[in-house]
């Protein structure tokens, strides 16, 4: 095994340092040249370069290295983790970055950089205070990326996010506040003389729903969904919603001695699963589609949390599935919206040259998101789904899976409506006259790529599940 080069405090942290290094560059470039082309290459080459450095750490790290007092833990496995979210910061910079006005792109690459490092230093947070500063590094970004969208009602919207996000931050804090008072620590830990103080930590959890976008606390998402350029769009929806469902794993473990906390994640699981499903049959375009989306699957994530020590190393594939399904729409999504194609109606306008390339790929993420084969989503749902009947001590566990089993016969009904959209025959009403342009063939080979990708996970998620079943990253 290569022997770090750097001392290993050091060096554990070189990721993050890098990515602030690159962020520190983008004043004077912004400054020296006019292009913005040139902001954008320093923050991919941050990036690259700070993906090649996790999984770098991934090969070389033996133990997990705790920072600051063990507030920060930075585990082999989160490596892994950090360098799939990378490579989507990347593909978010490299394939939709212009979708920018060019007014906005300036703060809105700094902006970007700094949702990632705040995204990665989630994924590491150990205690409550590196917990609530990690999600403040996200949630601040992601404010002024929504102020800056061209969106006619940007500035409302964003205003009504970040109130939502303040209280949220608000009830966090106090919630930290009181836990420290009642045991005289950060860490979620339960102490033997205090086992009822554990009950404020669901004011972080209330938090954490919020970043998640469960029920009750989702009313943000379709608005934000409806006014964020693809590139922030993308990660804010995959990379950072993974990186908040880390954190409440960690939580989880904490508590999975306390039975009456069974009932509060599986309460979370059904509500938000459902919510989102049957809110998502009203959708009329893909941004609200996936707006809804991303609820239903907040609450699927939260199953694993009921049965934490048998499930939640499952979230891996769960992980990489839903990084890959909703950037191949994100990236189709992109495409129909440089163009005046929106709702599903106008599907059937595509050329027929683009809907050849477009509709294979298109097709397999809507299934795996159904949670059908052949794709990693279906070996997601079933191990998960399997693991929680198998192992269940309580009545609620089997409720549970016979709702997710409902929820996902609901989902066929609005995933494959944009399916059918698209081979819908052109009816006369349609606009026939667009100039949809052509489509980049890096653009294609995207789809495809990440396409065959949901395919041989799907033979491969055994592999997979084997390798990282005994992680410790999430305790």
């Amino acid at each position: 095994m290569p022997e770090p080069f750097v001392p290993i405090d050091l060096y554990a942290l070189m990721p993050e340092i890098t990515l602030f290094i690159g962020l520190l560059l983008l004043l004077p470039l912004d400054i020296l040249f006019k292009n913005n082309r040139y902001l954008y290459l320093c923050a991919t080459i941050a990036c690259i370069v700070a993906l090649v450095l996790c999984l770098f750490q991934w090969h070389t790290l033996h133990a997990p290295q705790s920072l600051f007092s063990g507030h920060m833990d930075f585990h082999p496995t989160g490596r892994l983790l950090n360098a799939c979210m990378l490579a989507a910061a990347t593909l978010s910079l490299t394939s939709f970055g212009r979708a920018l006005p060019h007014s906005a792109q300036p703060l809105g690459v700094v902006s970007f950089l700094l949702l990632v490092i705040g995204s990665l230093f989630l994924t590491a947070a150990k205690s409550m205070i590196s917990l609530y500063v990690a999600i403040e590094l996200t949630a601040i970004p992601a404010y002024i990326l929504c102020m800056s969208s061209p969106h006619p009602h940007a500035k409302q919207i964003a205003f009504r996010y970040m109130i939502w996000g303040l209280l949220s931050s608000a009830t966090m804090l106090f919630g930290a506040s009181i836990w420290y008072a009642k045991t005289q620590q950060l860490f979620f830990q339960v102490p033997p003389h205090a086992p009822y103080a554990f009950f404020w930590v669901w004011l972080f959890i209330a938090a954490l729903s919020f970043k998640m976008a469960l029920f009750p606390l989702q009313r943000w998402v379709t608005e934000v969904y409806s006014l964020l350029p693809i590139p922030f769009l993308s990660y804010l929806a995959t990379a950072v919603k993974i990186a908040a469902c880390v954190a409440m794993a960690r939580i989880a473990f904490a508590l999975q001695d306390l039975n009456a906390h069974i009932w509060l994640w599986s309460a979370l699981a059904v509500l938000s699963y459902t919510y989102g499903n049957i809110a998502a049959l009203r959708a009329q375009n893909l941004r609200t589609l996936l707006a809804y989306s991303t609820i239903a699957y907040g609450g699927f994530l939260m199953i694993p949390m009921i049965q934490p020590n048998k499930s939640i190393p499952l979230l891996f594939i769960t992980f990489g599935f839903y990084l890959i399904a909703h950037y191949i729409l994100f990236a189709i999504l992109y495409q129909l919206e440089k163009y005046p194609i929106h709702s599903f109606d106008e599907y059937p306008s595509i050329p027929h040259r683009h809907r050849i390339f477009m509709s294979l790929p298109f097709a397999l993420a809507l299934i795996a998101l159904i949670g059908l084969p052949p794709t990693l989503g279906f070996s997601a749902k079933w191990f998960i789904l399997t693991s929680l009947w198998t192992h269940a001590t309580h009545n609620i566990e089997y409720i549970v899976v016979g709702l997710a089993l409902v929820n996902t016969l609901l989902a066929v009904f609005y995933y494959l409506k944009p399916i059918f959209a698209m081979h819908r025959p052109l009816h006369r009403h349609l606009n026939t006259s667009l100039s949809f342009g052509v489509i980049e063939l890096r653009a294609k080979l995207l789809w495809m790529v990440l396409a065959l990708a949901l395919v041989v996970g799907f033979g491969y998620a055994g592999y997979f599940l084997q390798s990282l079943a005994s992680t410790s990253f999430f305790e």
